[in-house]
C-alpha cells in the first residue's frame, strides 16, 4: 500500500471515529514518508494558530494509534511544520501560537470546468475560524497538568456554530445533560452523528430515491408528531458503501435541527447487543429498557448482525413491539432484504417486512459524476472532465470506493502540487484502478459499458423485455456496436438475441433522429463515447 492510498484510510478513520476534527486534519495535515517505521507527517498552515500546540498534545498519539492499526505493526510518528526543514519539538506545557508568516497550503492548479457542467466557484477555501491568541484557560491547566486525554479542541465547537449548526454530543442526541451523564456511565455511547450527513448533501437519482425520499419523510414526521404507518418501520437494505449509514445521519440532525426536544437513539446492531450483555451481567435490564423503548426516533445500522444470536432476538424483537405499539418512528438498515437474513426468527422478519422496505443499488455512471462534481465543489477544485469520466468509469458500485478515490486524488495533488489531469489522476490511483493494457472494443466491452451508464443489467438489455429504460440501453448498445465497429445488422440481430435484423435497423434510425432532436440523448452518447476512450 503506497503512503497515499495509506493516507486515504487514515482520514477514512478520522472521519469515522472523531468527525468533528475531520476538516482540521484533512485541510491541515498532509503525509511527507513513510520509510522505516517512522511516518512522517507535515502541518500546513491552513488551521489556527493552536493547531501545532493541540495537534502535538493531543491528537498526535490517536494519530499514531490509527496508522499502527492500518499498518498492522507500531509506528512513530514524525511531525513536520510546512518551510521547517526539521521535525517540530514536542509540545510545551503551553501550546505556542505558530509564527505569523506560517505558509499556506499549496491546492491544486484550478483547471477550466468542463463546458457542460455548472461552473463551479473557483474562490479560495475560508480558512478556518481564528482562535483567541491564547488558548481557553481549561485547556491549558489540563495540558499542563499533562491531562491530555480530557483536554477539548479549544473552539471546535465554537467554530462549527459559527457555521450555522449546533455541535452534537455523544449518548441520547436530545435528553438534558444530567440524565444523559447518568446513561452513558451504564451503556456505550450512541453513534457520533456527523454534521456533513444531510438530506442535502446525499446524492440521489434512480438507484437510491425511494429511500431518499422516505427517509425524508420520516424525518419531516418530527414536525407533525404524526407517525405514518406505511414508512413504520423503514428498513432501508443495500449493499456496504451506498449511502444506508448517511440516510440515518440525516434523519438525525434534520431532528436536531427541527425538533431538538425530541428523544432520538441511534446505535448499530453491535452496540445494541454489548448494551444488552452488560445489563444482563450487572441486572440492570430495566435501565436497558428504558434506555431503548423512551425514544421517539429508534435508528439502528447493520440488523443483519443479529442473524444466529437466538438469545438476543426476543429482546429485540420486545423493544420493536413498544416502540411500535406507542407509535414511535423505527428506521433499520441492512445489507439484505429482511427474508433474507438467515437465522433470524420468522416473527421478527415480519416485524421488519411490516412497513416499507427501500432498497438502495450501486450508482449509474451519471450519479457517480455528479458525486465527483458536487465533492469538488464543496472543496473549491475543478476536476478537468476526462479525469471525472475516467473515475466515473472506473468505480461506480460504491460510493465509499468513489470518495476514497477522491480523497487521494485530491491528496496527491495538494502534496505533490502538480495539475490535476487524466495522466496524473491515472498516477494516483494506479493502486485504485490499475493501469491494464486498453480492452479490446467488442459488442460485449459496449453493452457492458452502456449498461453500467444506464444503471441496468446485462441479463434485462439481451432479454425481450420492454420496460422504457431498458429499451433506450438496448438501441444505445446497438448504435455503438453498428457506429463504432461497424458490424453487420444480422450480427448485432444475434448478438442481442433479437427476431429480426429489421429491430436492429429501427434501434440505429431512432437514435440517430435523436441525436439530432434530443439533447439529453447526445449527452449519453458523448459521455459513453468517453468512458470507452478512458478504458
Amino acid at each position: 500500500m503506497d503512503i497515499f492510498s495509506l493516507w486515504s484510510k487514515v482520514l477514512g478513520e478520522v472521519q469515522k471515529s472523531d468527525p468533528q476534527y475531520y476538516e482540521v486534519i484533512m485541510r491541515g495535515v498532509f503525509p511527507r514518508s513513510f520509510e522505516n517505521g517512522v511516518f512522517s507527517i507535515m502541518l500546513t498552515g491552513s488551521g489556527p494558530s493552536w493547531i501545532l500546540g493541540w495537534f502535538k498534545a493531543i491528537y498526535e498519539k490517536k494519530l499514531a494509534e490509527i496508522i499502527s492499526s492500518l499498518v498492522g505493526s507500531p509506528i512513530r510518528l514524525e511531525v513536520v511544520v510546512q518551510g521547517q526543514e526539521t521535525p517540530a519539538p514536542a509540545a510545551p506545557a503551553t501550546p505556542a501560537p505558530l509564527p505569523e508568516s506560517f505558509p499556506q497550503p499549496a491546492m491544486p492548479p484550478v483547471t477550466p470546468a468542463p463546458q457542460a457542467q455548472a461552473p463551479v466557484s473557483q474562490t479560495p477555501p475560508a480558512p478556518f475560524p481564528e482562535a483567541p491568541s491564547t488558548p481557553a484557560p481549561d485547556f491549558l491547566d489540563k495540558v499542563s497538568r499533562g491531562d491530555f486525554q480530557h483536554a477539548d479542541l479549544p473552539n471546535i465547537q465554537d467554530k462549527i456554530r459559527e457555521q450555522g449548526k449546533e455541535p452534537m454530543h455523544p449518548g441520547n442526541l436530545f435528553e438534558p445533560a444530567g440524565e444523559r451523564e447518568e446513561v452513558t456511565q451504564q451503556f456505550e455511547d450512541q453513534v457520533n452523528i456527523n454534521r456533513q450527513f444531510t438530506f442535502d448533501t446525499f446524492i440521489h437519482g434512480p438507484s437510491n430515491e425511494l429511500a431518499f425520499k422516505a427517509a425524508k419523510s420520516v424525518a419531516e414526521a418530527a414536525l407533525s408528531g404524526n407517525t405514518d404507518s406505511r414508512t413504520n418501520p423503514l428498513f432501508i437494505y443495500g449493499p456496504s458503501g451506498l449511502g444506508k449509514t448517511h440516510l440515518l445521519h440525516a434523519i438525525c440532525n434534520y431532528i436536531h435541527d427541527h425538533a431538538p426536544k425530541l428523544n432520538v437513539r441511534f446505535v448499530t446492531s453491535e452496540t445494541f447487543l454489548n448494551d444488552l450483555i452488560k445489563s444482563i451481567e450487572t441486572s440492570s435490564m430495566d435501565k436497558f429498557r428504558k434506555r431503548y423503548r423512551s425514544v421517539d426516533y429508534f435508528l439502528m445500522d447493520d440488523v443483519q448482525l443479529f442473524s444466529g444470536k437466538n438469545s438476543s432476538q426476543t429482546e429485540v424483537f420486545n423493544t420493536f413491539n413498544v416502540l411500535f405499539d406507542n407509535k414511535k418512528h423505527i428506521i433499520l438498515t441492512s445489507d439484505r432484504t429482511p427474508q433474507d437474513i438467515e437465522k433470524l426468527e420468522d416473527r421478527i422478519k415480519t416485524r421488519f417486512s411490516s412497513g416499507l422496505i427501500a432498497p438502495i443499488e450501486p450508482p449509474d455512471y451519471e450519479m457517480c459524476s455528479v458525486i465527483l462534481l458536487k465533492k469538488a465543489e464543496h472543496d473549491h477544485i475543478v476536476l478537468p472532465e476526462d479525469v471525472i469520466n475516467y473515475i466515473a468509469g472506473h468505480i461506480h458500485t460504491n460510493v465509499r470506493e468513489l470518495n476514497g478515490a477522491y480523497n487521494k486524488l485530491v491528496s496527491y495533488a495538494q502534496f505533490t502540487q502538480q495539475k490535476i489531469t487524466l495522466d496524473m489522476a491515472r498516477t494516483a490511483l494506479k493502486d485504485v484502478i490499475p493501469p491494464d493494457a486498453k480492452k479490446e472494443l467488442t459488442m460485449e466491452f459496449i453493452t457492458d459499458v452502456v449498461c453500467e451508464y444506464y444503471g441496468v443489467s446485462k441479463a434485462s438489455v439481451l432479454s425481450p423485455g420492454r420496460p422504457k429504460k431498458i429499451v433506450a440501453a438496448r438501441q444505445m448498445a446497438m448504435y455503438f456496436c453498428r457506429q463504432e465497429l461497424n458490424e453487420s445488422y444480422p450480427n448485432i440481430r444475434d448478438y442481442f438475441k433479437r427476431k429480426d435484423h429489421t429491430t436492429v435497423m429501427y434501434a440505429c434510425n431512432r437514435v440517430e433522429k435523436d441525436l439530432k432532436s434530443k439533447p439529453g440523448i447526445a449527452d449519453d452518447y458523448q459521455k459513453i463515447k468517453k468512458i470507452l476512450a478512458s478504458r
